[in-house]
Parts: C-alpha cells; sequence; structure tokens
C-alpha cells in the first residue's frame, strides 16, 4: 500500500492510501471500526462492482450498485444510516432510478407480448383525445405496478388514467407515463410505438427543464434509451448522441402532422431538406434524434 499526504494546515491532514482491487472491495467490511466512513476509487468501477456482486451474493447482503458513471463509493453501514436524508435521494444517489425504469421498460413489452395488437381492441378516447385501446390499459397498469414495487412515494400522470399515488407518504417524485406512444401504430402491427416515462421532483412545472431522468422504450426492442440531468443519454452500455448535421439541405426530418395540415412556411422547410419522415409516435422520433439517424423532430400538434 502506498499513501499521498497533503498538509493543508498544521491542524489538519489529509491521507490518501492506494491500495489494490481486492482491499478497496474489502474496505467496506474492515474500516469502520476506524472511523473511516467511506473508500473512493476511481479506476476499474466494473471489475469492483462484479466482485461487489460475489460477496454479496455470499453475504446475503443489498444489491444496490456501488458505482455511479466511473466512480465508486462504498460507505460503512454507519454512515449509510447518517447520510440517508430521505428514501428518494438516497435511491437518486445510488443511482437505482435508472435501472428501475429499464425494468419497467421490460416488464410493459413481457406484457403485451401476451395481449393482441389487433386495430378492433379500440375501445374508446383516452383523458387527452387520443384513441385508447385494450393494450394501453393494460399497459398503463404495468407500469404503475411497477412504479409501486421500485419507488417509495410519487404522483403518476399518465395519459390513459387519472392521477394516481404511489406510496403512502408525501409524493418525492412526479412521474409522466406515456403507457404506449403510437396506440394506433401498435394496433395494426407497426413497430413503431414506445413506453416512455419522465421523473420529475414533486413541485414546479411541467417542462422539459424539470425532467431529471428519463426513458424511452420501443415496444419492439430490447433496450430503451435512459437519461439523466447532465449526464447525457444512453442505450444499454452505449452512449448516445446526436448528429452533427447543421444545414437544412443535409438534414432528415420527422414531422409529427396527424390530421394537421403543414402550413406554406413548414412546406417551404420540407422543401429544402434533404429527406422528411412521419413515423405516428413522436418519442420514436425523438429516440432517432437522440441518437443521430434523424436530425430533426418537428410536432405541429398544440
Amino acid at each position: 500500500m502506498q499513501s499521498a499526504r497533503f498538509e493543508h494546515s498544521k491542524a489538519a491532514q489529509l491521507s490518501c492510501p492506494s491500495t489494490g482491487y481486492s482491499l478497496i472491495v474489502e474496505a467496506r467490511l474492515h474500516t469502520p471500526k476506524y472511523g473511516i466512513s467511506s473508500v473512493i476509487s476511481l479506476l476499474r468501477d466494473v471489475l469492483i462492482e462484479q466482485m461487489r456482486k460475489f460477496h454479496s451474493r455470499r453475504r446475503s447482503a443489498s444489491g444496490r450498485p456501488w458505482s455511479k458513471y466511473g466512480q465508486v463509493v462504498m460507505r460503512s453501514r454507519t454512515s449509510e444510516r447518517e447520510s440517508r436524508v430521505t428514501d428518494a435521494s438516497d435511491m437518486a444517489a445510488t443511482g437505482d432510478v435508472l435501472p428501475a425504469l429499464v425494468r419497467i421498460h421490460a416488464l410493459v413489452r413481457r406484457r403485451l407480448r401476451s395481449l393482441p395488437a389487433d386495430p378492433a381492441s379500440h375501445i374508446g378516447i383516452n383523458r387527452r383525445g387520443h384513441s385508447q385501446h385494450l393494450f394501453d390499459l393494460s399497459a398503463d397498469k404495468t407500469v404503475l405496478e411497477g412504479l409501486r414495487s421500485s419507488f417509495p412515494n410519487g404522483l403518476v400522470l399518465s395519459e390513459e388514467s387519472e392521477v394516481q399515488h404511489v406510496g403512502d407518504g408525501p409524493p418525492q417524485w412526479r412521474f409522466v407515463v406515456d403507457p404506449v406512444d403510437g396506440s394506433d401504430n401498435h394496433a395494426r402491427g407497426l413497430p413503431l410505438s414506445a413506453v416512455s416515462i419522465a421523473v420529475l421532483d414533486p413541485e414546479g412545472p411541467l417542462a422539459l427543464d424539470q425532467v431529471r431522468w428519463a426513458m424511452i422504450g420501443g415496444l419492439d426492442e430490447d433496450q430503451p434509451q435512459v437519461a439523466a440531468r447532465d449526464l447525457g443519454c444512453r442505450c444499454g452500455d452505449k452512449p448516445v448522441s446526436v448528429s452533427g448535421v447543421k444545414a437544412l439541405r443535409n438534414a432528415f426530418l420527422s414531422c409529427e402532422l396527424n390530421h394537421f395540415a403543414p402550413t406554406r412556411r413548414l412546406g417551404v422547410v420540407f422543401s429544402q431538406a434533404r429527406a422528411v419522415r412521419s413515423y405516428g409516435c413522436a418519442s420514436r422520433a425523438l429516440m432517432l434524434v437522440a441518437c443521430g439517424a434523424l436530425d430533426a423532430h418537428i410536432d405541429m400538434r398544440s
């Protein structure tokens, strides 16, 4: 073991030991009695996370990840209890929000595979005035069950149902949900539909800049896109990024019209673009913009 010492003043010193990987993993179990509250590794977090899972299974310990965006923080059990303010802040700090959203995407896909995708399944109009099918309600129920099993408290604002409360305590999040965006596409067997969930703080406007975490997952795709504020967007283990196209003449555009006639000005934009597509599912179009397959999405609906 090597150690680097930094002197801030004669009254305070900070020692930073450099250890092997095995010592870092075991430190959580052996350092609390010495008054050391945490151990931090800045390298090889994937290897350490794999070792953590191995030790967790052997000791029946918590399966909560220690790693978050390239940094591994292992706290003693005493310091965990002292630092926990609320269940929500603890869940956010340990990076458990996005994995929970990924699990919900998988639950919805599994549920809808057991239901027929049939235009005749239309049962009415939802609260936003859109066509509603039996699979919309089933997906909505599945999302709600997934949120209840993964999050302590929150408000669910779904396109397919009234506002619902998750948990018994004061809301710690708001979940804005579209269980099946592109319902008509899904009903006709078109592979252009998705489940989307945005997670916001319990108070404040319903605005894009208020979203803290988000997930959009195609119903025909295994991996959803997930994003965290200021940390970018990923699909599985791969980061995604928008295209570098800046000139309209080189741009692939997507436009959501859905019974709205394009204005003359919009027609000019279409004529100058390299290509224009219309998918009937805004969230899938936004996924394509996020990964650079499309260069921009235009939605003419109010």
